[in-house]
């Protein structure tokens, strides 16, 4: 079971998002984050084995979330899910500890696809940022 924790500061997407989770028989959503602060808490309250994160979110934004929970449980993948798809953008996740990259407009299947390669270590599928960029 793939345990995921979806992070985003807007409520239709972190529902439509758990919603697509329950779905799948080998995912679990582990909880909702409204915000960066919220999704550090409960990455630490829950040790999800991904993060889906929105970097684009009010107080502590994405970038930082995802460099704290990289720090603090290197183990847990961050997966980035935003319209953000510039090259600074990109850059600052890979050095922030985000492991895959991908665009708001992603279809919901390889959404779940990127879940599941993100889980096992592998390249998400249409992913902005490959794997091997990563920081360990």
């Amino acid at each position: 079971m793939i345990r995921v924790l979806v992070a985003d500061d807007h409520e239709v997407i972190r529902h439509g998002l758990r919603m697509l989770i329950r779905n799948e028989a080998d995912l679990q959503c582990v909880g909702l984050a409204c915000d960066g602060v919220a999704a550090v808490m409960m990455a630490q309250a829950t040790v999800p084995d991904v993060v889906v994160m929105d970097l684009s979110m009010p107080g502590m934004d994405g970038l930082a979330a995802a460099r704290e929970i990289h720090l603090s449980h290197p183990h847990i993948k961050v997966l980035a899910l935003t319209f953000r798809t510039d090259m600074a953008w990109r850059s600052r996740a890979v050095h922030a500890g985000v492991v895959g990259y991908l665009s708001k407009q992603t279809p919901a299947h390889d959404i779940l696809r990127a879940i599941r390669c993100v889980a096992r270590g592998e390249v998400p599928v249409g992913s902005l940022v490959p794997l091997a960029a990563t920081p360990r």
